[in-house]
């Protein structure tokens, strides 16, 4: 019996010994070797891919479309001093600053500006007599000429329609200074401005002459009721503005019904005129240009060979008009002598003082211009006008006096 109890003993004990090998086989599994349903390597890299919900790139350009959504600042009525928000507004022409506004007295000098807006743009202004204006929204002529005299505060010079958008505004004086002084004093919309003005053009010109380059009677015709009033003017589509626009070129514009290099019908010639901000408010205030011309015109003559200018008068105070010029922007800027668009204007006298002064060679050239005499008074009309802009712009780009 104790035999068969030490035999059932042993065996358990072997029962034992082997159930204790088997688990510790099986740990030994678990920590040596790695499971079968796992991934047998880890990435040899990092995924060549992006998620596909993400964008693989940023835009390459900007939206060509502004956004639906209203502008994030109000669109409320708002109102800008010419003095004091000058920074916003660009001057075009020759224009001075002043306490109140913007002196706009020559042939289409005045203002652009930019910005969201909507609905009526108001300009608060200050004429002393009958004065004509043209508007140009978004770079298209508005038809309609706008009126103010001495009475007129504020004119409403664009409707922008009921939805904000980005608008660009010039308005322009059509008539000269010897018709009318005109401040701007403010602008009022509904909306805001853009923080600074436009840029300026590429290149500038200043044109200096007489009604021939003021635009008078452009827009009249022979037998035309007082042609000489500022009703049948409109400087804004002068030989000199069209030009301008053609070459993408900004302007300034010294033009004065009547006067001449010598002699003329004012009491005062082209340097008085000249050299004064504005001879008709005020002779004591020199004209200062902050920007060089790319080119000078001149256009006078006709009225010196009017009223009786002798040789020698004529050609020492041309010589001292193109010297005046030359000291204010220096000796390389080409000039233009334009010639014959209002009949002869002592022109031999000025091909005498063109060629003493060295011509070409010195850059000073002669350009001529198709005559006419389809407007009021004798004067050229507006599609001669037209037409001696293209001359101008094919002189200007045959000489490469810009490119």
């Amino acid at each position: 019996m104790k035999k068969l109890i030490h035999v059932i003993c042993a065996i358990l004990s072997l029962c034992m010994l082997f159930s204790i090998i088997g688990c510790n086989s099986t740990d030994n599994q678990s920590t040596d070797a790695p499971a079968t349903d796992a991934p047998t390597d880890k990435p040899t890299e990092k995924p060549t891919e992006a998620p596909t919900e993400k964008p693989t790139e940023k835009p390459t350009e900007k939206p060509t479309e502004k956004p639906t959504d209203a502008p994030s600042r109000p669109i409320v009525s708002a109102s800008y001093s010419l003095a004091d928000d000058w920074r916003q507004f660009k001057i075009c022409g020759r224009v001075y600053y002043a306490k109140d506004g913007i002196i706009c007295d020559h042939s289409a000098s005045g203002i652009e500006f930019s910005g969201v807006m909507k609905g009526d743009v108001d300009i608060e202004l200050e004429c002393d007599r009958d004065t004509y204006f043209t508007v140009f929204v978004d770079g298209e002529r508005v038809k309609e000429r706008l009126f103010a005299d001495k009475n007129t505060e504020y004119i409403t010079i664009a409707d922008l329609g009921d939805e904000p958008a980005e608008h660009h505004i010039r308005f322009l004086t059509q008539t000269e200074s010897s018709q009318s002084l005109s401040i701007l004093k403010g602008v009022t919309i509904v909306g805001y401005l853009d923080e600074y003005s436009p840029d300026d053009k590429d290149y500038y010109i200043e044109f200096v002459g007489d009604s021939l380059t003021a635009a008078y009677g452009n827009i009249g015709k022979p037998g035309a009721s007082d042609p000489g009033s500022a009703l049948w003017q409109d400087g804004t589509q002068s030989y000199a503005v069209l030009a301008c626009e053609e070459l993408g070129a900004d302007y300034s514009i010294a033009a004065c019904s009547g006067v001449g290099i010598d002699k003329g019908w004012t009491s005062f010639s082209i340097m008085d005129y000249y050299k004064n901000e504005s001879y008709h408010r005020h002779m004591n205030v020199t004209h200062y240009d902050p920007r060089t011309p790319d080119i000078i015109v001149i256009n006078l003559g006709t009225n010196d060979q009017d009223c009786g200018s002798s040789e020698n008068g004529f050609k020492t105070k041309m010589i001292a008009l193109i010297d005046y010029l030359r000291e204010s922007y220096g000796e390389n800027v080409p000039i233009i002598w334009a010639y014959n668009f209002g009949g002869y204007g002592c022109d031999s006298w000025a091909f005498d003082v063109i060629e003493q002064l060295g011509g070409e060679e010195n850059d000073i050239y002669t350009f001529k211009m198709t005559y006419n005499n389809e407007g009021a008074n004798g004067h050229p009309d507006l599609e001669a006008h037209y037409a001696a802009a293209d001359e101008l712009v094919s002189f200007i780009k045959d000489k490469k006096l810009l490119y």
